[in-house]
């Protein structure tokens, strides 16, 4: 196998191909390859955590955020060793950390399985978009941005949510109006020049809007914010968790509960009236 053939090519810089490489760095026999393809300064974080903004935050309790399914813990110990200022009153599991933050244990993780499989998997970073892939017999050719290309037995796709449009024919927009338009307000760079006193209409009044609210009003940004949506739903707040309910255990004797179950299940059947009702006699005797 040549320098660029690899095993395994995963394209993407966010959550969802972290958590592919860790797996695959984790579970390949020993001897394959792994090619990790994605733009430079994003590796680990993508759109969701790649946010240095401190206000956005996890919308899920740090209990629930562990990237390991064997230890459901490991976020919060993560969390507890090198940001113990961030523990909530009812405890660390309750937190909800900076996205920023979990952009940093995504990253170190999968540094941490790259380090672990290191004698046992060959692992390559390519930092480059992919520009084109096509099939080539029983392997796929991947273009790079950079003018390179890798070939790969399979191939990941983590490719994230594409950028925001405005839910609009480009027709209908008044060619004046188009530019104080925006349509991805997280990588648009006019965002952060929109005068502090300026008025904003966000459409939508999901998470984004909240993200953007918060970092204009930490920011002391004065203007009036508006949002509108088609139901004008804001998200939800998290109510009270309570204890989860303890496993549910099957009865000792399945035996007699699968023949009581059957038994009423029969009984019940043949007390329904047929599906096509039956033919009636034809009445008997001419009109009058």
């Amino acid at each position: 196998m040549s320098d660029n053939a690899f095993d395994v090519a995963v394209i993407g810089t966010g959550l969802s191909d972290s958590l592919l490489a860790i797996q695959l760095l984790r579970q390949l026999p020993a001897g394959c390859s792994v090619a990790l393809v994605g733009k430079a300064g994003e590796t680990g974080a993508g759109l969701a955590y790649g946010t240095r903004d401190r206000v956005h935050l996890l919308n899920v309790r740090a209990a629930r955020m562990s990237l390991d399914p064997d230890d459901e813990g490991d976020f919060v110990a993560w969390l507890a060793a090198r940001h113990p200022e961030l523990e909530a009153a009812a405890g660390m599991k309750e937190t909800y950390a900076p996205r920023a933050i979990y952009g940093d244990y995504v990253r170190e993780r999968l540094a941490g399985a790259m380090r672990e499989a290191g004698g046992r998997i060959h692992t390559s970073l390519f930092t480059s978009e992919v520009m084109g892939m096509e099939r080539d017999g029983e392997e796929y050719v991947l273009e790079l941005a950079t003018g390179d290309a890798i070939r790969a037995r399979h191939v990941g796709l983590c490719l994230g949510n594409p950028p925001g449009r405005l839910p609009l024919p480009g027709d209908s927009v008044d060619a004046a109006a188009r530019p104080r338009i925006v349509d991805d307000p997280w990588h648009d760079r006019r965002m952060a020049q929109i005068a502090p006193e300026a008025r904003i209409l966000f459409v939508g009044t999901g998470l984004t809007m909240v993200d953007q609210v918060m970092s204009r009003r930490i920011a002391g940004r004065r203007g009036a914010m508006i949002a509108i949506s088609r139901h004008g739903l804001l998200p939800a707040t998290h109510g009270e968790v309570s204890s989860p309910p303890a496993a549910w255990q099957p009865p000792a004797n399945n035996g007699r509960l699968r023949r009581t179950m059957a038994g009423s299940a029969f009984s019940s059947t043949r007390s329904l009236p047929p599906p096509v009702p039956r033919r009636r006699p034809a009445a008997t005797g001419g009109a009058s």
